[in-house]
C-alpha cells in the first residue's frame, strides 16, 4: 500500500493517537486508575495527597500505557504488514523510528517527574521500566511465550500493580512508613484482575467479527467459553475490592457502585444475549473498572474534603 502524503510529525502522531491510542477513549479510565492509587496511598498514610503529587502520577504512571502501545507497533510489525496493512505503521503514517523517539521523550519526562515530585518513588519507576523491557523482548522467550497466549497475558498484566504501585507511591508523605501488606496486596491483586478483565472483554468479539491473523479469546476458547471467564475475573475481583476498600474505609461505596453493576451484567444482556459487535464487553467492563477505583480512590478523598 503506497505511503500517504507527508505531514508535519504532530500531525501524524496525532491520526496516530487517534487510531491507536484514543486519548478520549483511553485518557479518562487511565487518570482515574492512575488517580485512585495515589489517593488510596494518600489515605494509607493518613493524608489526602495534594494537587501536583497527584497530577504528576497521573502524568508519570499513565505513561506507561502509551509506552506498551508503542512496544506493541514493534513486537507486531511483521503481522501487521501481514494482516492489518491499514494500521499506521504499516501503511506509512508514521515510521518506527519515529516512535522510538517519542517513547525516549515519555521515559525522560517520566524520569523527570519522579525526581522533581516523588524521589521516594524512583525504584517503582525503575521496577516498572525493568518489567517493561522484559515484556519488550517477551522474557527472552518469543516464540515459547506466544504460543502460550494465556500464560502471555499473565505475564504481562503484571505491568498493570507495577503501574498502580508507582503512583501509589506519589500519594505517600514524605517520611511516611510502608504501608501495611495486606491492603496493599489487595489494591496491586484488584489491579492485576481489573487489568485482566479489560484485556479478555477487549478480545472477545461476535463471530462474525473475527479477523483472519487476529487472535481473540472467543476464536481460542469459543464465545461461550470465553465470556464465562471474563465474568469469573470479575466474580474474583469483588472481594478482593472489598478487601482493600476496607483498610481506608471505603467498602461501603464498593457495594453502592459494584452491587447494581453485578446485578445488571449477570441479570441482563451481558450473559444471556449473543455476542454482537466487535468488543460486545467493553462497556460492562469499562464501567466495572471504573466502579471500582472511583469507589477505593476518588470517591472516598472526595467525601474527607467535602
Amino acid at each position: 500500500m503506497a505511503a500517504e502524503a507527508p505531514l508535519p510529525l504532530a500531525h501524524r502522531l496525532w491520526i496516530y493517537q487517534a487510531e491507536r491510542f484514543p486519548l478520549l477513549q483511553h485518557g479518562p479510565l487511565i487518570v482515574v486508575f492512575c488517580g485512585a492509587a495515589t489517593l488510596y496511598g494518600g489515605r494509607l498514610g493518613g493524608r489526602i495527597p495534594a494537587p501536583l503529587p497527584l497530577l504528576a502520577a497521573m502524568a508519570c504512571a499513565g505513561a506507561f500505557f502509551l509506552l506498551m502501545r508503542l512496544a506493541d507497533e514493534f513486537k507486531d510489525r511483521h503481522d501487521d504488514r501481514r494482516w492489518r496493512p491499514y494500521r499506521p505503521v504499516p501503511r506509512g503514517l508514521v515510521k518506527l523510528e519515529e516512535l522510538a523517539g517519542l517513547g525516549l521523550a515519555v521515559v525522560l519526562l517520566q524520569a523527570l517527574l519522579v525526581l522533581a515530585v516523588a524521589p521516594a518513588a524512583a525504584p517503582f519507576l525503575a521496577l516498572g521500566w525493568l518489567w517493561f523491557a522484559l515484556m519488550g523482548v517477551e522474557f527472552f522467550r518469543p516464540v515459547w511465550l506466544r504460543a502460550r497466549p494465556l500464560l502471555y497475558t499473565f505475564s504481562h498484566m503484571v505491568m498493570v500493580p507495577l503501574i498502580a504501585l508507582l503512583a501509589l507511591a506519589f500519594g505517600l508523605p514524605a517520611g511516611a512508613a510502608p504501608p501495611a501488606p495486606l491492603p496493599l496486596l489487595g489494591l496491586l491483586c484488584l489491579c492485576y484482575l481489573n487489568g485482566l478483565a479489560i484485556e479478555f472483554a477487549r478480545k472477545i468479539r461476535a463471530p462474525a467479527e473475527e479477523e483472519p491473523g487476529v487472535e481473540t479469546w472467543s476464536a481460542l476458547w469459543g464465545p461461550a467459553p470465553a465470556r464465562g471467564r471474563w465474568l469469573t475475573v470479575l466474580l474474583l475481583s469483588l472481594p478482593v475490592a472489598l478487601l482493600a476498600g476496607g483498610a481506608v474505609g471505603a467498602a461501603g461505596w464498593v457495594w453502592l457502585l459494584l452491587l447494581p453493576l453485578l446485578l445488571w451484567i449477570l441479570l441482563g444482556s451481558t450473559v444471556k444475549a449473543p455476542l454482537r459487535g466487535r468488543e460486545p464487553l467493553a462497556l460492562p467492563t469499562a464501567l466495572w473498572t471504573l466502579a471500582t477505583y472511583l469507589a477505593l480512590g476518588w470517591l472516598p478523598a472526595l467525601g474527607e474534603l467535602f
